[in-house]
């Protein structure tokens, strides 16, 4: 599931979904958003994985790669592995798959329609 959006045009309520697989440059938008209350997060825990990469090649041509830089959240709370807190967590399972069902769109509507 990557991060989508959902706007109700009449109440003006900004519905993002996030899940593990947001990271990155997503994350520091989200971030923003839930900050400065632009809109309302659903999902799951973002990835947690913000920040340069940088490379570092080792005997035998082994790669290894890793972030440079200390990333944190708006609020000052750590962001690495544990990423962007939705504002409603939602899970979802492969029976949700079989059932053709998305609880993300499931909670975005129970919440515009409150």
């Amino acid at each position: 599931m990557k991060s989508s959006v959902v706007v109700d045009n009449y109440s003006q309520k900004r519905l993002f979904t996030v899940s593990e697989s947001t990271q990155s440059a997503p994350e520091t938008f989200l971030d923003a958003i839930k900050h400065w209350k632009v809109g309302t997060l659903i999902g799951k825990h973002t990835s947690g994985a913000n920040g340069n990469i940088n490379y570092q090649y080792l005997p035998g041509g082994i790669m290894v790669t890793f972030s440079g830089i200390k990333v944190i959240n708006s609020d000052g709370t750590k962001h690495h592995l544990d990423g962007i807190t939705p504002d409603y967590e939602v899970d979802y399972s492969l029976n949700d798959v079989l059932q053709k069902r998305d609880p993300f769109i499931e909670k975005a509507l129970e919440i515009i329609t409150k």
